[in-house]
This record gives structure tokens, sequence and C-alpha cells, in this order.
């Protein structure tokens, strides 16, 4: 599978902030400072302007205190790993996703669906648990730490949120535009690697497919089949970098054929199969003369699938759909789903390996990785029969090419 890297090397390391940088410049002891920032008992009474004066620097350089180095002896390593993922259960700004609390009706309940579906869920974390497993190099040496965090607006994380008090470094899944606290935590020179991108490029490592040129992809591909009047069904919100990168691509290939979309719906939530029948029930009644869908995760796309027959509408004759993340969701009912099928276990390994070169001081001179996904012909957007199903090999149009070049 092709992979192309933005070769460009990454800044200065910044070097971790350290109890002595605080205390140095709060103008105290080493000692002292230890005290107040770590509850270390004291017969010595410490002012409150003493104490004011050393959080303001401890803030001021983002000192994170380690509970790894309060209870290791000098010089031993933790030789843990955080990885950071969405809360399954809590979603966009804290809250349940629109349609969290509808469930499919009784006639689309499939178990082999719903189990596929859980294993999507927890996927993230498997994934890096298996990686590290099979690996020589990484088996016995390191361990995980997974964190739960919530996207809220008003609910900035903290150091102590992702566990960076315990972990020697972090694989942080699915940025947003909401939360550039890791960007700051990176800069600050804690090892931090992205499984995604942020939208706005920021020097932080990162390992993912470019979502905006996938999705202009994808796209293209719904467009060649005829399709005109085009909807976007997405995931999460547009805060989230791989949404409104998917969507930025999506608009930008309609506009170049001259199109418009009708529109584009968010889910509010991680995109559930449920999420996509209840969110594709009202894009139905907005937006009635859809010809083409274009969604943004596989569960979504099997409940966009129950929707639209639940109308009478056929899929691909009355409406085309396409989506990301192919798995065994796309092929266990008919139609059967063209998908984009992520290297899910390449970026992991890819992200792994950026990660261990960070914590232990190497220079990582690829910045951004981006891997290349593989699109895969089904039913579901109308160029195949139930019989036949192959990987295509996209031909970038000029329009295109024209875009990537422009990034």
């Amino acid at each position: 599978m092709e992979s192309r890297s933005t070769r460009k090397a990454a800044p200065p390391r910044n070097v971790r902030t350290t109890l002595k940088a605080v205390a140095e410049k709060a103008g105290v002891s080493k000692g002292l400072a230890s005290r107040v920032l770590n509850g270390g008992s004291t017969t010595i009474p410490i002012s409150q302007e003493t104490i004011r004066r050393v959080k303001q620097a401890a803030a001021d350089l983002r000192y994170i205190p380690s509970r790894m180095a309060r209870s290791l002896t000098k010089g031993a390593r933790s030789h843990i790993i955080g990885l950071s993922i969405i809360d399954p259960h809590l979603h966009v700004d804290g809250h349940q996703g629109h349609y969290a609390f509808q469930s499919l009706p009784d006639k689309y309940q499939n178990p082999i669906i719903n189990e596929i579906e859980r294993y999507h869920r927890s996927n993230d974390i498997g994934i890096i648990i298996n990686e590290i497993a099979r690996d020589d190099q990484l088996r016995g040496k390191w361990d995980i730490v997974v964190r739960h965090r919530i996207e809220a607006s008003d609910y900035p994380f903290t150091p102590m949120d992702l566990g960076l008090d315990l972990v020697e470094g972090l694989i942080y899944f699915h940025p947003s535009n909401r939360h550039h606290e890791i960007v700051d935590l990176a800069r600050s020179g804690i090892p931090v690697v992205l499984i995604g991108h942020l939208a706005q490029g920021e020097n932080v490592c990162s390992v993912g497919i470019d979502n905006r040129q996938s999705s202009y992809r994808l796209a293209h591909h719904l467009l060649s089949q005829g399709r005109t009047r085009v909807v976007g069904l997405w995931p999460f919100d547009a805060s989230m970098s791989l949404t409104s990168l998917r969507s930025e691509g999506f608009r930008e290939c309609v506009k170049n054929q001259d199109l418009t979309p009708l529109g584009e719906v968010f889910t509010g939530g991680v995109g559930t199969v449920p999420d996509g029948y209840w969110a594709t029930r009202n894009l139905l009644e907005k937006f009635p003369e859809v010809d083409g869908i274009i969604v943004g995760t596989n569960p979504l796309a099997r409940g966009a699938v129950y929707a639209l027959e639940e109308s009478g509408r056929r899929v691909p004759e009355d409406v085309a759909l396409v989506t990301f993340d192919d798995n065994l969701m796309n092929v266990v009912e008919e139609p059967m789903i063209t998908a984009l099928r992520l290297p899910i276990d390449e970026m992991v390994s890819s992200a792994l390996r950026k990660l261990i070169k960070l914590i232990e001081g190497s220079d990582v001179d690829v910045l951004h990785r981006h891997i290349e996904p593989e699109l895969i012909i089904r039913q579901s957007c109308g160029a195949l029969s139930a019989e036949r199903s192959y990987s295509y090999q996209f031909k970038e149009a000029s329009n295109h090419a024209a875009f990537a070049g422009s990034r």
C-alpha cells in the first residue's frame, strides 16, 4: 500500500519542563517547589505568596508533576504509553449524540451487525494492543494506559485528564479543532503522536490518511456514477478534524464538477448504526430529491441503507452510497457497500514507532505521514453488480490533481 509523507523536519524538540526549572523561575529551592506542587510534608510554614509564585511558575512552564518520577528510582523508566480516545458514551460537547437515545426498529436488529459495531467502537484499543503483542521490539517492554476523554468546548482538558503524569508518551486518536491543548503539550516537550491530522496542520507528529483528499476521491467516484444531487452524512460535528477535512474534500469535489451539494448532516455522535438510520430519515425529509450520499463511517452507512430502503428507495438504483472505514459491516448484508479501506494496522504501527523515537530522544524526520487508503468497489455505488467487487485504482482527474496540489 502506498504512503506519502510530509518530508519536513520536525521542529527542535522541547525539553520536558523539570521541577528545577520551575524552582528557578519562582526563585525558590527545588525542595520547596516540590513540597508546594507534590504535597510533600514540611515543618516550615510556606507563605501564600510563595505558594502562588511557585504554582504560577509551574503553570507558565506547563510543568506536569509525575507520579512515576516520585515512585521510581533515579534513571528508571516507566515504559508506559498512554492512549487517548474519545469517550464512546459522551460525544460532542460532552453530551450524547443527537440520536443516542433512539434504537433501531426491531426489524433491523442484526446480531452480527451489533457485534461488528461493538468491535468497531473498541478497535482503537484492540489494534494498539495487538501491534505491541506481536512486535518483538515492543512486546514485554511497553504497557498501555487507556484514557477516555470528553470532547466538549466548555471542558478544556488538563494533562492529568490524559494521564500524562503517569506515562512517558501519548498516542492521541481523532484530534479536534476544539482542543488545541494537545498542541501546547507537544510543544512543551511531551512526546505526542496523533492518529489523524489537525485541520490546521500544526507541528505535531501525526499518522493517518489525508482525509481531505480521500473524501475528494470518494466523492469523485460517487459523482462519476452520474449522481448530481448529493449529500454528506458525517459523524461528530464540524469541530472534529476528521469530519471537517472530509467535509471540505467532499464540497471541493462537488464544486469542481460545477455542482452544489444539497447539504450536509452531522450526527453529533461517534456514528453508530442507529445514528445513521435516524439521521438519514431526517435527511430524506430535508432533501427528498437526493440521489447520492457520501457517509463518514461504515456504521452510519449501514444505518443509512436501512432508512433508504424503509422509505422505498433502492440502493443503488435510486440513491447511491459510499463510505469510509471498510470492515465486515459492509458485506454481511446486501447491498454490499463501497468503501475506502483504511490501513489501520499500518497507521498504528507507524504511530507507535514515531512515539518511541520521541520518548527516546531520537529525531523524527517525517512530521506528518499520510498512508493511502484503498477504494473497494461494491454494489452500493452502482458501479458493480452483487457478483463483483474489486480494488479500484483511482485515476486522478485534472481537477483532483489541481486540488491536491493546492493544499
